[in-house]
């Protein structure tokens, strides 16, 4: 670090800290005693005091001593600590500090460093546990008493990290676009957590929020975790989970601003099952989703459904139960996930539409978006007490290329530029198809997009008519969903006879 002014160390300099501890106050002179691992420290010239019950300690005596160099910059009244790596910058009349390591960090003082009597005071609580060592006061003996930890080369991550520079958030392989979110004003490290705000965790994974009566709630197909402000704890689905110093999670108060509400991302994320890791180097987090055995849905011993690490994959036409459909959703991927190539501006070959279709698969089959459309759709059709709709795996992919179509080439119609007809794109995936009925929307990737698309759809007459409708035989339906950005296409395909 360059510094303007700077005295070195073969300059005569006493640097008292200020500590806080609660003592009773002694007048200046009564001896003081400051150990490191039991080793008394001896202090030429000033000597530790208490003054205004709070302990004095020479900072020169006492980091040199830990092996730290000690540099004093007259022109910009700061104090400077280096070793191995660690820096510590400390400014008078300013109530903090800043440490360096891979990442530039604030912390905050009980008192702001300043001169008394000509001698720079420092509290020395707040620095000696940033830079990784314990600090305990021993009342009897008047001893300030520092002990290192098992590696003191390797100093302890701060309560609260703000993660400075580049930053980048990669989700099972794919780096996420932000946009306008600036990062590193929404990530930190909490006891060497990730911790982020609400936006990263819904534009990353697509989870949803709101706030009411000083609770934070998180939610995702079917899944909420609640977060009462300033408790040490979050609830998810019934079970309790302890989260460290609560008042360091909520640097902006979900009341104030609930988007910059900081909430303890890692920890939430791995008692769902993700791994977060930090790469300190590339300043990335990389979130990796859980792993699950996988499953596959029979009926009459033919296998309809099968869903693994690779996504939820329909085999053919298939009555599921909504239960069903919850145990696949954690399989699915996101939307964002599962987008597909661009459609070329003419009709597709024949060895294209394989390759498209082997796309299909191999990002995932239906995304989770879509399967939560499946299952609001037959809540609803249980309501009216009418039998829930069959999936096609030929309609959804129908379904989905015409989600494609409508994003690549810009228009929202039942008719494209490229195939023509509703009935057109449905033969290309099955030419004996031949009745059908089609919905059609835009909406958000939020995670409560599906609610949202069907409140629209129950609220226009033709929709809701789709949905509800009295069909004679068994109703079919293939859902497709495609995303940009944050614009995202839906398409449904209803047939009343196959």
């Amino acid at each position: 670090m360059k510094l303007n002014v700077v005295i070195k160390r073969t300059l005569a300099l006493t640097l008292i800290l200020l500590l806080v501890l609660p003592i009773t106050v002694f007048a200046q002179g009564q001896g003081i005693n400051v150990t490191i691992d039991g080793e008394r420290v001896n202090f030429t010239g000033q000597q530790p005091a208490i003054i205004d019950g709070r302990t004095l300690v020479p900072v020169r005596g006492a980091f040199e001593h830990l092996g730290f160099d000690v540099e004093w910059n007259g022109a910009l009244q700061q104090v400077t600590l280096t070793r191995l790596g660690q820096t510590v910058i400390l400014t008078i009349g300013q109530a903090g500090f800043t440490t360096v390591t891979n990442f530039t960090t604030s912390h905050t003082l009980d008192v702001p460093a300043q001169i008394i009597n000509g001698s720079t005071m420092l509290p020395i609580r707040a620095v000696i546990e940033a830079v990784g060592y314990n600090l305990a006061w021993d009342g009897a003996t008047q001893t300030v008493q520092i002990t290192r930890l098992t590696q003191p080369q390797q100093p302890n991550t701060p309560t609260q990290t703000q993660v400075q520079g580049d930053i980048s958030v990669v989700v099972n392989g794919r780096n996420i676009n932000f946009g306008v979110l600036v990062l590193n004003r929404e990530l930190m490290v909490v006891d060497e957590k990730f911790v982020s705000s609400v936006n990263v965790l819904a534009e990353a994974l697509v989870f949803g929020y709101r706030q009411a009566s000083g609770v934070l709630t998180i939610y995702r197909w079917g899944q909420e975790t609640t977060f009462p402000d300033g408790e040490s704890y979050f609830m998810m689905n019934g079970i309790r989970h302890d989260i460290p110093k609560p008042t360091q999670l909520y640097p902006d108060s979900p009341t104030i601003g609930i988007g910059r509400a900081m909430i303890p991302t890692q920890i939430m994320l791995e008692a769902m099952g993700y791994t977060v890791d930090w790469d300190l180097t590339t300043r990335t987090v990389f979130i990796t989703r859980p792993v699950f055995d996988p499953i596959t849905i029979t009926r009459n011993g033919e296998t309809k459904v099968r869903a693994d690490e690779t996504g939820v994959h329909i085999l053919s036409r298939v009555l599921l139960t909504q239960e069903e459909i919850q145990t696949l959703i954690p399989y699915a991927k996101t939307r964002e996930e599962t987008r597909m190539s661009p459609h070329p501006e003419r009709q597709m070959t024949a060895q294209e539409l394989v390759a498209w279709n082997r796309e299909y698969d191999g990002l995932g089959g239906m995304n989770a978006f879509e399967l939560e459309v499946l299952y609001l759709h037959n809540a609803i059709r249980m309501e009216h007490n009418l039998t829930p709709f069959t999936l096609c795996s030929y309609l959804s992919r129908a379904a989905r290329l015409q989600a494609n179509l409508m994003v690549d080439f810009r228009f929202f119609s039942h008719t494209d530029p490229i195939y023509g007809r509703p009935t057109d794109r449905i033969r290309l995936m099955n030419p004996a198809l031949t009745s059908y009925g089609e919905n059609l929307s835009g909406g958000a990737n939020r995670a409560d997009a599906a609610e949202g698309l069907m409140a629209t759809w129950m609220r226009s007459p033709m929709h809701r008519a789709a949905i509800v409708h009295e069909y004679f035989g068994t109703p079919h339906i293939g859902i497709g969903s495609y995303i940009n950005n944050t614009a995202a296409k839906f398409n449904g395909q209803l047939l009343p006879n196959q």
